[in-house]
C-alpha cells in the first residue's frame, strides 16, 4: 500500500490527521542544496493497493513471516512508553545522532553526502522516526518504505514533503515502484535484524528497481564482532556472507566497511 503526503486528501485516512511538529527538529540538506523545513502532516491516503512482491508471493508469503512481526513495533512501544521521543525529539536519536555520535557520523560524511542529489529517486528500507531519512529529504523523489503502517505513523508526524511516498510493503517487495527507476537506496539499522533468506529477497526487489549505476548502501549484522555475537536479535551474518548475497544477486561491491561500527558493517553495491 502506497501513501503520498500533501495536501487536499482528508477521506479514510489511515495514518493519523497532522499535529504540530516538533520545530526543534533539524531537516538537513546536502551542503550547498536547499531544503525547507518539513512540519505538520496535513493528512494522507492509500493511493492504490498492490499484491505481494513477486518472491514473498512464490514462497507463499513465507519470506514475510519471517521478518520478526514484533521487534520493531515493540521498540517503538518501549521508546513511547519511556519517554525517549520526547527527549530526543525523534524516534530512533535514542540509538545515536549522525549529526553527534562520531561513528554515525563517519557513515553519513562517507556514505549518505556523497550519493544524495536533487535529481536522484530514492529509496529508503526501514526509516524508522526519520534519523537517517532527514538527510535523504532533497531528493527529487523519496520513497519510504515499512512493512508496519505505525512505523509510517510516526514517521509521518515531523515529515512532510511533495517528494515523499510512504509505502507500506509485504515484508520484503517494493510495491508502486517501477523497474529501473531508483537512483539510490539506503537503509540503517534494519537489514542488520533481517535473516539471509529475506535479504535475499529484498536484493531481488533492490535489482529490479535500481537503475544501472544506482547505488544502495546497507548495513548489515555482523556476528564476527563481540557486541555483534551478543546482539540477540541480530542474525547470523557476517561480512563474507553478506558479500557473497550481494554477488550472486548480479551486483558489484563498489565498497564494504567492517571497522568503523563495533556490531555490524556497511556495504555499497551497484550494478
Amino acid at each position: 500500500m502506497i501513501f503520498r503526503i500533501g495536501n487536499g486528501f482528508s477521506e479514510n485516512s489511515p495514518l493519523p490527521q497532522g499535529h504540530g511538529g516538533r520545530a526543534r527538529l533539524r531537516l538537513h540538506a546536502r551542503p550547498g542544496a536547499g531544503c525547507a523545513c518539513l512540519i505538520d502532516l496535513d493528512c494522507a491516503i492509500p493511493i492504490f493497493r498492490h499484491g505481494l512482491g513477486t518472491i514473498a508471493a512464490r514462497c507463499h508469503g513465507k519470506i514475510a513471516e519471517m521478518c520478526g512481526t514484533d521487534l520493531h513495533l515493540d521498540k517503538l512501544r518501549k521508546a513511547r512508553e519511556r519517554g525517549l521521543i520526547d527527549r530526543f525529539g525523534l524516534y530512533g536519536l535514542q540509538w545515536g545522532d549522525p549529526d553527534e555520535r562520531s561513528d554515525l557520523v563517519a557513515v553519513r560524511d562517507r556514505f549518505v553526502w556523497p550519493l544524495v542529489h536533487p535529481d536522484k529517486v530514492t529509496v529508503e528500507i526501514g526509516p524508522g522516526g526519520g534519523r537517517w531519512t532527514r538527510y535523504l529529504v532533497p531528493c527529487r523523489t523519496l520513497y519510504l518504505v515499512d512493512r508496519y503502517p505505525e512505523l509510517l505513523a510516526e514517521l509521518s508526524r515531523n515529515f512532510h514533503a511533495p517528494n515523499m511516498v510512504f509505502v507500506q510493503n509485504s515484508g520484503t517487495d517494493l510495491p508502486g515502484i517501477a523497474d529501473k527507476t531508483v537512483d539510490l537506496v539506503f537503509s540503517y539499522g534494519t537489514f542488520v535484524h533481517f535473516e539471509l533468506p529475506i535479504i535475499a529477497a529484498y536484493l531481488e526487489e533492490i535489482n529490479r528497481i535500481l537503475k544501472p549505476g544506482g547505488d544502495v548502501v546497507l548495513q548489515y549484522a555482523d556476528k564476527t564482532k563481540p557486541v555483534g555475537a551478543e546482539t540477540p536479535s541480530f542474525p547470523d551474518c557476517d561480512p563474507e556472507r553478506i558479500a557473497a548475497l550481494v554477488r550472486d544477486t548480479g551486483f558489484r561491491i563498489v565498497e564494504q566497511e567492517d571497522t568503523l561500527l563495533n556490531n555490524s558493517g556497511i556495504i555499497r553495491f551497484s550494478i
